[in-house]
């Protein structure tokens, strides 16, 4: 299902990619996300990271393998490889980042697929997972400022 969003964030570039970073890191993620129960690195060189993701979905755990790219300070990517769940593999977002007074812009663009859903659903359901995670971000944000 194709999604597109923009929303402005209240914090600098810079702070969209310090918690970008967080994002990466093993510990960290099951803070901001509490659905992903554990994640490993699978594979990384510069800007590319291939990780593990253990995600709670309908009560069990589903692994997926997911391929992040960060091209700071614009663009971030997200590349389903392998799912059980709850993305189908082949899902893809694109985050560009621009810093206006005020925030960041962040305009995301992608296809995503949501496993376990029918098609007349999908848009609702992407649509209200990617708010969840965006609110989850905020959480942790608001949890850790610095």
């Amino acid at each position: 299902m194709a999604y597109e969003d923009q929303e402005t964030i209240p914090i600098d570039r810079e702070a969209v990619w310090s918690l970008l970073k967080e994002h990466l890191d093993p510990t960290k993620i099951v803070q901001i996300h509490p659905e992903i129960v554990s994640q490993r690195l699978v594979a990384g060189s510069g800007s590319e990271q291939t990780v593990e993701r253990g995600i709670r979905f309908f009560g069990k755990v589903r692994m997926s393998t997911w391929k992040i790219t960060y091209r700071p300070p614009d663009t971030a990517i997200w590349e389903i490889v392998q799912s059980a769940g709850p993305m189908c593999a082949g899902s893809r977002l694109v985050n560009t980042y621009r810093e206006v007074p005020g925030g960041t812009v962040i305009e995301s663009r992608g296809e995503i697929t949501v496993a376990r859903f029918p098609g007349f659903l999908q848009r609702w359901v992407v649509r209200s997972a990617m708010e969840g995670i965006g609110k989850q971000d905020r959480a942790y944000l608001a949890r850790n400022r610095r």
